[in-house]
């Protein structure tokens, strides 16, 4: 049996007047380690997005002068590409080769974004080929369904981040019960080499059915969709337990100082009425006959 697969082999960024800034991958394990803030996820974030993720990338302070991201990319068989994308979204350019630096000036293949199964001209039918996963089908749902295979479909299998690796759930779900048949297929197919284009779906329905069938699908895709901009808008767990320790020590600075505040304002009230009382603040004082009585303090 032959084996495909696709080997990374570098990530770089580059822009007019900016030196490349390269992350390079070697054959194996590779670990990308180091303090938070130090760009750990945004490397994670930029891989996804060079296999067809949803642009823009996130807009860190590093990332400024940056237009353009290399994604370099071997296949077993000793196949090399290059990637290049706009860091704002779009199509893409693949060239023969790894260019880490520089791109060459013309040639390439103009590839979309989005998948066509009938089109060759596309990164998800592109990468599938260098795969033999092209033109691959497998289960959408439990009626029988079906759905072409698409490289944004391996993605959460290819692509998992610290957020993924910490729910107490199978691998094999990513939250949303609709899509745990389609995720499962997938896995199934990449174990087996099996796809489901002999499935069979369920003939027959009624119109009512058929439209039902069609409201699913259609909330199954608006919830994936709203999981993923929460996903977007939480930031990944590392970040959001460090602001909120950060929160917590602000706050326990401040009810530190509200504490002793609070504390003065009790003594300067203590010794306020303590004053009030006592004879040393309104003290009488003898008049004779015919004079006004007056007090002193």
């Amino acid at each position: 049996m032959t084996k495909h697969g696709l080997r990374l082999r570098h990530l770089t960024f580059i822009g007019p007047g900016k030196r490349p800034a390269t992350i390079s991958f070697g054959p194996g394990l590779n670990v990308i380690f180091g303090d938070s803030e130090m760009g750990k996820s945004f490397i994670g974030e930029a891989i996804d997005f060079m296999l067809g993720g949803k642009g823009p990338l996130s807009d860190i302070p590093e990332r400024v002068g940056y237009d353009r991201v290399l994604l370099g990319i071997e296949t077993i068989e000793g196949q090399t590409f290059t990637f290049v994308r706009s860091t704002e979204g779009g199509a893409f350019r693949v060239f023969d080769g790894l260019h880490v630096s520089v791109v060459p000036d013309s040639g390439g293949t103009e590839l979309a974004d989005q998948h066509n199964e009938r089109r060759d001209d596309n990164l998800s039918t592109f990468l599938l080929s260098k795969i033999d996963l092209s033109h691959k089908r497998v289960r959408r749902n439990k009626r029988g369904d079906t759905q072409n295979l698409t490289i944004r479909s391996l993605a959460r299998l290819l692509i998992v981040n610290e957020e993924e690796i910490i729910q107490k759930r199978s691998p094999l779900s990513d939250g949303n019960y609709a899509a745990d048949p389609a995720n499962t297929a997938i896995f199934k197919l990449l174990l087996t080499g099996v796809d489901d284009s002999a499935l069979v779906s369920g003939a027959g329905r009624s119109p009512e059915e058929q439209s039902r069938g069609a409201q699913l699908d259609l909330l199954e895709q608006l919830v994936r969709d709203y999981q993923a901009q929460v996903k977007e808008l939480a930031g990944p767990p590392a970040e959001l337990e460090e602001q909120l320790d950060k929160l917590d020590k602000t706050m326990n600075a401040r009810g530190e100082q509200l504490a002793v505040s609070e504390a003065e304002y009790r003594n300067l009230s203590g010794q306020r009425r303590e004053l009030l009382s006592s004879d040393q603040f309104f003290e009488p004082t003898t008049s004779a006959p015919g004079s006004t009585a007056s007090r002193s303090t």
